[in-house]
């Protein structure tokens, strides 16, 4: 499926390759796309927001990151920022913002909590 993406995710990308992270928008599972970080060891992370990035007419209410072995399975959440008071997710840095969530806000803490989560996986 092709579709416009919001154009705060290019700031989360570029975030994550000023850190050095070697990241791409790659297909998810689902409808859409997703940015891929291939990590060290046979893993990689994966950002999305909810699951799939926002569309250009999509309002983003979440922005998470969770890392991965290369057969799928899940390590770890690295990251998680959402609009819902009642969400009951705990992960470093998570904070529940208010109203519509502002991808640019968490580029920055996205990509270090990235970047300290893929040198853990080298170890």
């Amino acid at each position: 499926m092709s579709y416009e993406l919001h154009p705060t995710v290019a700031r989360l990308v570029s975030a994550q390759r000023v850190k050095g992270l070697p990241s791409s928008i790659a297909p998810s599972d689902g409808r859409g796309l997703q940015i891929h970080i291939p990590g060290p060891n046979r893993t990689y992370a994966l950002v999305g927001c909810d699951v799939d990035l926002p569309a250009a007419d999509e309002t983003p209410d979440a922005v998470h990151a969770q890392l991965h072995r290369e057969d799928g399975e899940f390590l770890a959440l690295v990251y998680h920022a959402c609009t819902s008071p009642a969400c009951a997710v705990s992960a470093p840095g998570c904070t529940r913002a208010g109203g519509g969530l502002d991808l640019v806000e968490h580029a920055g803490p996205l990509a270090d909590a990235l970047a300290e989560a893929l040198v853990s996986a080298a170890r």
